[in-house]
């Protein structure tokens, strides 16, 4: 124990007590007070030389005898003085040196020496102490003035908003809304509204702003569209309803004035309509007018056209008739014109036929005169002129001699050549056989010798033809090898040598290359020639030719051989050559062509056997030399190449024969003169064509036999076949990789191998930390950003699909609602609710409007329709005759009297003229019916003979010539056959007699002359059959014009003139046939003419045959020439009689025959003499009659046979005698043969009469015949 003022101090290292001098500096934290020394409290500090303890300062801290005082902890504070520091609790933070509460909108956890501001959009109470304390700003509220406050009508906010959004234009909201309303249809707001404005009438809600409906439209209040105002109403601007257009004037739908319906137009049924043809109307009209008679209207006129000169037209017509042909208007109606008259189309008179004209009843022309038939003026039919006379300018006239005209002839005809008649004749007659005539001859006369009558003219014989004797009808010809000049009596023999053909003038020389063999130039046949006129041809010699008719024979060409008498040389066979004139073989490595003159060489690459005609090609890879007899294969590694074998080079190949070496395939290789290529080892490869292959270098492969750079997320080393895939979360980024890359911290190749990049985790996933695998977020969070370590919660009202990883939530739609945070779907709004977007509940639609099942909105109903009660999901249509003429109405309201509507209508229409109601119903009225006035309950029938059309306000009357029961839609025209009675106005059937022929008739018209109708209601009259006529107009029957008359062109029946007759019902005359005739009128048949005799057709007479002719029936009307070879002596003779045996005559028409000349005979009917041939003679008959044997005649025209003298003899027929041969003999003349000599005597010449002994010492050789000496 130390002193009194001294204490102890205990040392940390010691055990022991120390005593020190009282309170010095800083001893033990104590001080000197009122001379003790006091130790400090804590809170406090001592300081050297201080008599006091000093308190700590505010946030500081000390303990009992401390020296100094501590800061305070961070998140702490402390007051003046204090031995502790007081940690700031959660809700506060130490905010300059003060733990201060944390204001609204912050929070703050314990020791805090800051306060956090809550998220945006979200609030907090003052000292909140955790984030879980903010509060979202709900939908319909913003953090405004840092307080949650509700948004006024006009705005909206979605959840967690900082500012009230302004309502689009034409929306709409009140206070504390998430959303804006679109304003119901017909109403419009400014941005910003909390409430619409309704459209007045005459506007409408048109993109989006009210607009004043324009002229032609109109609108209710509330519409949504101005409508057009209907078919003849009409509106200004800006109007609500609609005014009617005036009587006669009309509108199309839509129209801002109405226009009046112009001239020739009229309001029917509501429409302007143009008149038909044969009405017209004013302008403002409401009907069309018919055009009186006799005057017409084209389609819309305004008024109507009279009908030109000598045209009529009824009441309502579009045209004006002009008065048919045969017809003239005269007092205003077209009349028939009388039989004798006639009138063209549009005629006011009718006008008197011409001279040499008629015309019957109603005729539109006057018909000439049949010809050869003549009239006076204004005449009704014409008369035929007689025969014998003809119709000449105009009269009928006598005919001249030569001239003759049967009857109703316009002309006198001349006689034929070889014809002719005396004066006033109706036929001609014709000339004596040998004689002629010029035409228009009165008489004939005969032909002289030389000279014949041909086709009716007396003409010179030709050269080449003769006639004996005057008179003939024939030049006879000459016989072949003869001839004569012109106008001959004889023809002359041909010269040796020379021939000519029956008839010529000329004999011509046989010419070269023909020979005259038996009479005849013949040509000389193929191999033979001759010169001018030859007797026989010659052949030809070796090695020449000739054709036929050839004058000299052709040398062979080269090539080519003959034998003697060739007509053609043969060619010198192919593989053979003509060599010194004989064809030779070629040998083999040569050839020739057929026809060769020389055998070739082969050329190099060819070659030839023996005889061959060409040289054959080597085949393909082999080869030879010149002049070859075969060919040799190239062996394999080389090949035939222009035209030698060459040895293949590197990079090529061949087999044996080749024609050239084949590049090396790819990735194969060869040296030079190989026979195939060698593969490239694994890694390796070659292009076409190699001699040597190429590694594939690392980064690259050897992929379907091509070194392929590895395509990104693989790599390869040096000769590889194959490219590898990275491993998972690896990489390579670029093609031709060597090796891969591992993937950055936070990529992932997703468990994927052959990755050519590494990918962040996508927005809507984040990455598992144990996995390193990207995850989705699950339904109802969400990831907003790319590798995001965990998922957000979505709030109310929001939702995000549970089906993949979304990246923000999604406003639940309008018409769904989600009612908690986390929602993985909205749920539908029930039927009848609706809710806006981002919704987390859903309102009922009030009565008056129904959810759009479009926009799923409340929306107010159409006009046209209602709904009485709330929560509707649609609106009902008003049914037919009531209307809603307001948006969102609860009800409809029925139709005024005289009004109808549809269903859903907005307002009612008046009935117009032209319908009725019926039934609720707005009906037209039906065709056949009318009504003039608006608000009609019923239509009105039209009155017989007029008609209307479907909607008529009234009724037309019928055209002219139709017709119509009351009530119909049309008018009937009174058809073909009938036509309108005047005082009844139906239609009634034409009388007998009478016709119309076309409808719309006003009358019936009397059947023309020669035309009959026996029944009523006649379309047209038919014409009296042939032969038959009618008594005058009118007529109901015709009568028959009787035989031996006909029906003129006049179409009168009138008696047949001289030499013509008919039957009954004819309408010609028939001419009497060729040999027949008759002399009186009226006639009903012909006499045949008296044997002998003839006439032509149509005679009144017939003209005898004279001598030297007769009649032939099978040739009529002409006396026919006695043929040659017969004669006729008398005149009228029937048949002409054949000449006698060995009499004749040469020519035609001949009256005798001629005996035949001494040494010639003839058989009947001979034209002819013919000479008796050598050998023969003529006998006591008359006949030609062969020599006997041993007897000769050596001419023609013998007249006796001559006896053969001794040593010569003949057999029958002979024409010379024959001398005996050697060793034979006859001994008397006439002899018939030879005897041979007697046996030992001989003679040793021809033509002996005897024969003479061989001497002794001799005898008679049995060959030779001879006396040979022994």
């Amino acid at each position: 124990f130390c002193g009194v003022v001294s204490f102890l101090f205990f040392l940390s290292v010691s055990t022991s007590c120390v005593c020190v001098p009282s309170c010095f500096v800083g001893a033990a934290g104590s001080v000197l007070v009122s001379g003790t020394c006091t130790r400090c409290t804590g809170g406090t500090y001592f300081s050297a030389g201080a008599t006091l303890c000093t308190q700590c300062a505010a946030n500081t801290n000390s303990s009992a005898g401390a020296s100094t005082c501590l800061a305070c902890p961070s998140g702490s504070t402390s007051s003046i003085g204090s031995s502790v520091c007081t940690f700031c609790p959660a809700g506060s933070a130490v905010i300059s040196g003060t733990c201060t509460q944390c204001p609204i909108n912050t929070y703050s956890a314990a020791r805090s020496t800051v306060c956090t501001n809550c998220p945006s959009g979200s609030t907090s109470t003052a000292g909140s102490k955790f984030a879980a304390n903010c509060t979202v700003c709900p939908a319909g509220s913003a953090v405004l003035s840092n307080s949650c406050t509700q948004c006024t009508g006009g705005t909206y906010s979605f959840a967690g908003s900082t500012v009230c959004t302004n309502c689009a234009i034409n929306t709409f909201s009140s206070a504390g809304l998430s959303t804006c309303t679109n304003c119901a249809a017909g109403s419009t707001s400014a941005a910003g509204s909390s409430g619409c404005t309704i459209c007045g009438a005459g506007s409408a809600v048109i993109a989006g702003s009210c607009q004043s409906c324009t002229a032609g439209t109109f609108s209710l209040a509330g519409s949504t569209t101005c409508t057009n105002c209907s078919t003849n109403d009409y509106s200004s601007a800006g109007s609500s309803v609609c005014g009617h257009c005036a009587a006669g004037s009309t509108s199309s739908s839509g129209s801002s004035v109405c226009t009046v319906c112009p001239d020739g137009n009229a309001v029917i049924g509501g429409t302007c309509k143009q008149c038909v043809a044969g009405k017209f109307a004013l302008a403002g009209s409401t009907a069309c007018t018919n055009c009186t008679a006799n005057s017409f209207s084209a389609v819309g006129s305004s008024t109507c056209t009279s009908c030109a000169a000598g045209s009529t037209s009824p009441s309502g017509s579009s045209s004006c008739t002009s008065c048919p042909a045969g017809r003239a208007v005269i007092a205003g109606t077209c009349g028939q014109c009388s039989a004798g008259t006639f009138s063209l189309s549009s005629s006011t008179t009718c006008t008197d036929c011409s001279v040499n004209q008629y015309s019957a009843a109603g005729a539109s022309v006057c018909t000439a005169c049949a010809a050869g038939s003549t009239s006076s003026s204004g005449s009704s039919s014409c008369t035929v002129c007689p025969a014998g006379n003809a119709v000449i300018s105009g009269s009928c006239q006598q005919c001249a001699a030569g001239t003759f005209a049967t009857s109703g002839s316009t002309a006198c005809a001349d006689c034929g050549a070889n014809q002719f008649s005396s004066a006033e004749a109706s036929v001609c007659s014709n000339c004596a056989s040998g004689s002629t005539s010029a035409i228009g001859s009165s008489s004939c006369t005969q032909c002289s010798i030389g000279s014949a009558v041909i086709s009716g003219t007396c003409q010179q014989c030709t050269a080449g033809k003769f006639s004996a004797s005057a008179g003939s009808t024939v030049c006879t010809s000459c016989s072949s090898n003869t001839f004569s000049g012109s106008s001959a009596s004889s023809c002359t023999d041909c010269d040796v040598g020379y021939t000519s053909s029956s008839g010529a003038s000329v004999c011509t020389v046989c010419p070269a290359g023909s020979a005259v063999i038996d009479g005849t130039c013949s040509t000389c046949v193929a191999g033979e020639f001759s010169t001018s006129a030859s007797t026989s041809c010659t052949q030809c010699g070796t090695n020449t030719f000739s054709l036929s008719g050839a004058t000299e024979c052709s040398s062979c060409p080269a090539g080519k051989t003959s034998v003697a008498g060739s007509s053609s040389c043969t060619v010198c066979a192919s593989g053979h050559a003509v060599l010194a004139g004989v064809c030779v073989q070629c040998d083999a490595g040569y050839y020739a062509a057929a026809g060769s003159t020389v055998c070739s060489a082969c050329a190099i690459n060819t070659f030839s056997s023996a005889g061959s005609s060409a040289c054959t090609s080597c085949a393909s890879g082999s080869t030879s030399a010149a002049v070859s007899s075969s060919c040799t294969v190239c062996p394999a590694g080389s090949a035939v190449i222009s035209g030698t074998c060459s040895e293949c080079s590197g990079g090529s190949y061949s087999a044996e024969g080749s024609t050239g070496c084949t590049d090396c395939a790819v990735n194969t290789f060869s040296n030079s003169g190989a026979s195939l290529c060698t593969d490239c080892d694994d890694g390796y490869t070659s292009v076409s064509g190699s001699d040597a292959c190429v590694v594939c270098a690392a980064g690259s492969a050897v992929i379907d036999g091509s070194c392929t750079q590895c395509a990104a997320g693989t790599y390869s080393i040096a000769a590889s076949t194959s490219c590898t895939a990275c491993a998972v979360n690896n990489y390579s980024d670029s093609n031709g990789a060597t090796s891969c890359d591992a993937c950055n911290e936070g990529t992932t190749t997703e468990s994927l191998t052959g990755a050519s990049t590494c990918t962040d985790c996508p927005a809507g996933s984040y990455i598992d930390s144990e996995s390193g695998e990207c995850t989705e977020c699950d339904g109802g969070k969400f990831s907003a950003t790319s590798k995001s370590a965990t998922c957000s919660t979505c709030l109310a009202g929001k939702h995000s699909d549970s089906s993949s990883g979304s990246t923000s939530c999604v406003n639940c739609v309008a018409n769904t609602f989600s009612s908690s945070a986390g929602s993985s779907s909205c749920t539908t709004c029930e039927y009848g609710t609706t809710s806006s977007v981002g919704s987390s509940s859903c309102t009922d639609c009030p009565a008056g409007s129904y959810v759009d099942s479009v926009s799923g909105e409340c929306t107010e109903c159409s006009l046209g329709y209602y709904s009485s009660d709330p929560k509707q999901t649609s609106c009902t249509k008003c049914v037919a005759n009531t209307f809603a003429d307001e948006l969102g109405s609860l009800s409809c309201a029925d139709c005024q009297s005289g009004t109808t509507s549809a269903a859903g209508a907005s307002s009612c229409a008046t009935c117009p003229a032209g319908s009725y109601v019926h039934n609720g119903q707005c009906l037209v009225c039906p065709a056949g019916k009318f009504s003039a006035e608006d608000f009609s309950t019923s239509c009105v029938p039209c009155v017989k003979n007029t008609y209307s059309d479907e909607g008529s306000n009234s009724c037309d009357p019928c055209n002219s010539g139709e017709t119509s029961v009351a009530g119909s839609s049309s008018c009937l025209a009174c058809p073909a056959g009938s036509y309108v009675d005047s005082d009844s106005g139906d239609c009634t059937e034409c009388a007998v007699g009478t016709f119309s022929d076309s409808d719309h008739s006003l009358s019936c018209t009397n059947c023309i002359l020669n035309t009959f109708t026996d029944s009523t209601g006649s379309t047209g009259c038919a014409p009296c059959e042939q032969g038959s006529t009618t008594a005058g107009i009118g007529a109901t029957t015709c009568a028959v014009c009787i035989a031996g008359n006909y029906i003129n062109g006049g179409g009168v029946c009138t008696a047949c003139p001289v030499g013509t007759f008919s039957a009954s019902k004819s309408t010609t005359c028939t001419n009497c046939a060729a040999n027949t005739f008759n002399d009186n009128e009226g006639a009903i048949s012909c006499d045949s003419c008296g044997s002998g005799e003839t006439s032509v057709a149509g005679s009144s007479s017939c003209l005898a045959c004279s001598a030297g002719s007769y009649v032939d029936d099978s040739v009529p009307a002409q006396c026919t020439s006695c043929p040659a070879g017969t004669f006729s002596d008398s005149s009228k003779s029937t048949s002409c009689t054949d000449c006698a045996a060995n009499t004749f005559s040469a020519t035609t028409g001949s009256t005798s025959c001629t005996s035949c000349e001494d040494g010639t005979t003839s058989v009947a009917g001979a034209t002819v003499c013919t000479n008796c041939p050598a050998g023969s003679f003529v006998d006591e008959s008359g006949e030609c009659t062969q020599c006997s044997a041993g007897t000769f005649a050596a001419s023609s025209k013998s007249t006796e046979c001559s006896l053969c003298s001794a040593g010569k003899y003949s057999s029958a027929n002979a024409t010379a005698c024959t001398a005996c041969a050697m060793n034979t003999f006859s001994s008397s003349s006439g002899s018939a043969s030879c005897s041979p000599c007697e046996d030992g005597t001989t003679n040793d010449a021809t033509g002996q009469s005897t024969c003479s002994d061989c001497p002794a010492g001799s005898y008679v050789d049995s060959e030779s015949g001879e006396c040979t000496e022994c």
